[in-house]
């Protein structure tokens, strides 16, 4: 409906990544808003893991938290390995 008609657009605010060998991890905290809207914008959180292949990097999953509206994400999460 309104995605349709207008569009959305998404922000990368922040990204942290780890590479070892032919494996990735890869988080990113984003900006996400459907153009034209009267909401605001939401933030969320993406964490990808990739694998390279044949000399290229493969997404093998995506996960995703929205993060509720009037909490905060840390300015620098502690990713805790």
């Amino acid at each position: 409906p309104e995605v349709i008609a207008n569009g959305f657009a998404e922000k990368v605010l922040r990204m942290k990544s780890m590479v070892y060998k032919d494996i990735a991890f890869i988080a990113t905290v984003y900006s996400a808003e459907i153009t034209g809207s009267q909401r605001p914008p939401t933030q969320g959180v993406d964490l990808w893991l990739l694998a390279k292949k044949d000399g290229l990097w493969k997404i093998t999953s995506v996960v995703n938290e929205v993060v509720p509206v009037g909490q905060e994400l840390p300015d620098e999460p502690e990713w805790k390995f």
